[in-house]
């Protein structure tokens, strides 16, 4: 075992066992890590799914701002209690949508910084929006489906289009 102690504060640790290396570690005691806050949360406006004709479109892009960090809203337990008003534990209440949560969503103010910022789209189950609107949805069936592309074109800066799942019929 070896420890290494560098002037900046942090530690190097190895355990080694003959020729396998067992454990590589790398520690600052003197950091702080400040308590994870609630991110402050926008007013919902608007009709759902603007400026989209269809409000699964929306949760689209709002599932590759969340991916690029253009947007924040904590983690799917912070915005239902937020839309709800009371503390939500997902583990029992995540089995189906929650209502208020799809709504706010539906209703999340983007503005044109943020549909430029929009380079790609990909039409899939595994979205990170999801689990904002519907915490255990498991991707089988069509509730979050899109059908309409209408407004698509407020990405001005959109690059790349993937359809994996999630469309059907649609005049692209």
């Amino acid at each position: 075992m070896g420890v290494r102690r560098f002037p900046e504060g942090y530690t190097l640790r190895v355990r080694l066992t003959l020729e396998t290396v067992n454990e590589i570690g790398f520690s600052n005691p003197a950091a702080e890590y400040p308590e994870p806050t609630e991110p402050s949360y926008p007013a919902a406006v608007g009709m759902a799914g603007a400026p989209f004709a269809d409000p699964n479109l929306k949760l689209v892009v709002l599932s590759l701002l969340l991916d690029a960090k253009q947007i924040d809203l904590g983690t799917p337990a912070q915005l239902a209690s937020h839309v709800l008003g009371r503390p939500v534990d997902l583990e029992d209440e995540g089995y189906e949508i929650i209502p208020e949560a799809q709504d706010y969503l539906e209703r999340y103010p983007l503005s044109d910084e943020l549909l430029a910022a929009v380079e790609e789209i990909e039409f899939d189950g595994g979205g990170t929006a999801y689990r904002f609107a519907w915490y255990f949805w498991d991707g089988e069936d069509d509730v979050f489906d899109v059908k309409d592309l209408s407004g698509i074109e407020l990405c001005r800066n959109l690059r790349s289009f993937s359809a994996i799942s999630m469309i059907g019929n649609v005049d692209v």
